[in-house]
C-alpha cells in the first residue's frame, strides 16, 4: 500500500520537477514525508502488538499471572522504547520543514495518532504543544488554546498507567522523568507556551504570571533545566516591558540566565540590550543634571532662593550611575552574542560599533 501511494505521489512531482516549480512540486514532498512516517508509525506500533500477544495467552491458558505478569510488563515498556526509538528522528525531519499550518498539521496529526497508539503520553502533549505554537504564530488564537487544552489533557491522563506507558513516560504533570525517547516531561515547555499565548492575546500582565508561577514551581524547573533557564530570560524580558519589576530585580534575573546560557547569542543579546535602555536612560538623566547645573549657575547671583531644592535634585541625580558605567558590559555582550549566532546581527553589531566610535571620540 505504501509503495502504490508513493508511485501516485512520485508522478505529479516529476512533472513539476521538470517545470522547475517548487512552489508545485511541495505538497507532493509533503505526502511523501507523510508516507514515509505512516510506514515507521506502523513499525513501531507493530513492534508493541506483538509483545501483547504472549500476555493474553497466558491469560487464556490460566498460567501463573504472578509469575510471568512482571516479566510480560517489562517486555511491554522495552517494547514501548524501542517504538519510540524507531521514531527518534522525527523532530529533527519536523525542522526541516516550513513552519506553516498547511504544512505541519497533517504531519503532527499523524504523530498524534501514533503516539496515542503506543501509549506515549508525554510524546502526544509535546505533539500538541507543537500544534499550539504553530497555530499561535499564524494568529489562530482559539485553536492554540483548544491545543493546549489537549496537550494538558494528555499529560493529566499519564498519571493513570495503561500498559506498562506510565513506567516509561512517569507520572502526570509535576513529574519530569524522561520519556521513551529521552526528552524532560513537558510540564515547564506547557505553561511556557500558554504564558507566551497569554502575552500575545495582549493579556501581558496575566503571563508574566503565569511564568512566574511555572518558576516557582520547584518539581517542573528541577525536570526542565533548559526549558527554566529559557523561561527565566522570557520572565526578564517581559519585567522589562511591562515594568512590574525595579532595575535590580531585572539584572539579577538576568544574572540566573547567563549563568546557564552565557554561550548562546539570545541570551546575551537580549542582556545588552536591556543594559542599552539603561545606559540611554542615564544619557538622559545628565542631560537634565547638565540642565539643571547650568540653571543653578545662572540662578546664583540672583540669591539663595529655591536652592534648597536644587540641592536636592543635585543630591538625587549624584546617587545614579554613569551612563560610561554600562558601555563596556553592552559592547562585552553585543560582542558575544556574534560569536554565538547571526540572528540578530543586523542590531547588535551596528549598535556595538556606534558605541566603540562614540565612546572613543568622546575619550
Amino acid at each position: 500500500a505504501a509503495t502504490a501511494a508513493r508511485d501516485a505521489v512520485i508522478t505529479p512531482l516529476a512533472a513539476a520537477a521538470m517545470e522547475g516549480s517548487y512552489r508545485r512540486a511541495h505538497p507532493a514532498i509533503v505526502q511523501l514525508h507523510l508516507i514515509r512516517e505512516a510506514e515507521e508509525a506502523m513499525a513501531a506500533v507493530a513492534s508493541l502488538e506483538n509483545c501483547h500477544r504472549p500476555l493474553v495467552a497466558n491469560q487464556e491458558r490460566g498460567m501463573d499471572l504472578l509469575a510471568n505478569e512482571g516479566r510480560a510488563m517489562d517486555t511491554i515498556v522495552t517494547k514501548q522504547r524501542r517504538g519510540m526509538d524507531l521514531l527518534a528522528d522525527w523532530e529533527a525531519r519536523l525542522d526541516l520543514t516550513p513552519a506553516a499550518l498547511a504544512t505541519r498539521e497533517p504531519i503532527l496529526a499523524l504523530r498524534r495518532a501514533t503516539y496515542a497508539a503506543l501509549g506515549a503520553r508525554d510524546a502526544g502533549a509535546y505533539a500538541w504543544l507543537a500544534q499550539a505554537k504553530l497555530c499561535r504564530n499564524s494568529g489562530h488564537h482559539g485553536a492554540a488554546q483548544l491545543a493546549l487544552l489537549e496537550a494538558r489533557a494528555a499529560l493529566e491522563g499519564s498519571e493513570v498507567p495503561n500498559a506498562g506507558a506510565g513506567a516509561v513516560e512517569g507520572g502526570g504533570v509535576g513529574t519530569h522523568v524522561l520519556n521513551g525517547n529521552g526528552r524532560p516531561g513537558p510540564g515547564m515547555a506547557l505553561a511556557v507556551e500558554q504564558a507566551k499565548l497569554l502575552w500575545a492575546t495582549g493579556r501581558q500582565h496575566r503571563a508574566v504570571v503565569e511564568i512566574q508561577e511555572a518558576l516557582d514551581d520547584s518539581t517542573l524547573c528541577g525536570g526542565d533545566p533548559l526549558t527554566t533557564s529559557r523561561a527565566n530570560l522570557r520572565l526578564a524580558r517581559w519585567s522589562a516591558a511591562t515594568g512590574q519589576r525595579q532595575k535590580t530585580d531585572v539584572l539579577h534575573i538576568y544574572s540566573n540566565v547567563l549563568r546557564d546560557q552565557k554561550h548562546t547569542e539570545k541570551a546575551n543579546f537580549h542582556v545588552a540590550k536591556y543594559m542599552d535602555d539603561l545606559l540611554k536612560d542615564a544619557l538622559r538623566r545628565e542631560q537634565q543634571r547638565a540642565a539643571a547645573a547650568a540653571a543653578g549657575a545662572g540662578d546664583g547671583a540672583s540669591g539663595g532662593g529655591g536652592g534648597g531644592s536644587r540641592g536636592q535634585r543635585g543630591r538625587h541625580f549624584d546617587v545614579d550611575e554613569r551612563s560610561i558605567d554600562y558601555v563596556i558590559e553592552i559592547i562585552t555582550h553585543y560582542a558575544t552574542s556574534l560569536r554565538y549566532g547571526h540572528r540578530h546581527v543586523y542590531e547588535s553589531l551596528p549598535r556595538m560599533l556606534t558605541l566603540w566610535f562614540d565612546v572613543g571620540a568622546a575619550a
